[in-house]
């Protein structure tokens, strides 16, 4: 006699769309994996000198600048976490000065911007994240290092160019990857020599996102050669 507890085959049946969205859901999946690791750029970091034991550093916000890949026409840093990134990039800046036992000067703000002297160094990150300092920079920075001739400026710049998205074609099965990328330059400027002190930079082959891995990693690499103290004998 057959057991009344013999077991039943379940069908279970998928919508189409319900397959659709997976079969994106898992293409977006690989695209996002796919995705460049961050790289160096090419003339690697500049380390000039250590830095003097009672060193202090001065931490500007960052400077991003967005435009579109294909034209240049600016872009509000507004529409793409423009604030949030800034923010993020200071922390990870802070955390690494803060790791090597160097006191980290701060910049008072009204509202929002630095004052004075602080603002129109800042208006320079540009150039000065590439270690570019003219004459008009060098009077402010000297300016900046009369009181104490060990402090440093630690300027950020991000450069990015804004693409098109990542997309799949669910007929042709066709796939784009995003090919939007940013810079990341930072640099520590001795104020008193307007020297160099060290400088490196990052190119991320995607749009920086707060939640992104890539943007992360890439952070990390820019600071990773950030310079040691010197031991006071």
């Amino acid at each position: 006699m057959n057991s009344s507890c013999g077991r039943k085959a379940v069908r279970v049946s998928w919508s189409r769309s319900t397959v659709l969205a997976m079969a994106v859901t898992s293409i977006l999946i690989l695209i996002s994996c796919a995705a460049p690791k961050p790289v160096r750029g090419l003339a690697g970091p500049v380390t000039n000198m250590e830095i003097a034991p009672d060193s202090t550093v001065l931490i500007l916000r960052p400077v991003l600048k967005f435009e579109r890949i294909d034209n240049e026409e600016p872009l509000s840093a507004s529409d793409y976490q423009g604030e949030a990134l800034e923010a993020r990039i200071y922390t990870v800046a802070e955390n690494i000065v803060k790791t090597r036992n160097l006191t980290v000067l701060e910049a008072r703000q009204t509202n929002g911007r630095e004052p004075g002297i602080y603002g129109r160094i800042r208006e320079k990150a540009p150039q000065l994240s590439r270690g570019l300092i003219n004459s008009h920079v060098n009077a402010l920075l000297q300016a900046v290092g009369e009181n104490n001739e060990h402090t440093a400026i630690l300027v950020s710049y991000v450069d990015v160019k804004v693409g098109s998205r990542g997309t799949w074609n669910p007929y042709s099965g066709a796939i784009t990857s995003d090919d939007s990328k940013a810079i990341l330059h930072a640099a520590l400027i001795g104020c008193a020599s307007a020297r160099v002190l060290w400088k490196d930079q990052v190119l991320l082959r995607e749009m920086p996102r707060t939640e992104s891995s890539q943007f992360h990693e890439a952070l990390e690499l820019l600071f990773s050669n950030f310079p040691q103290k010197e031991i006071s004998g």
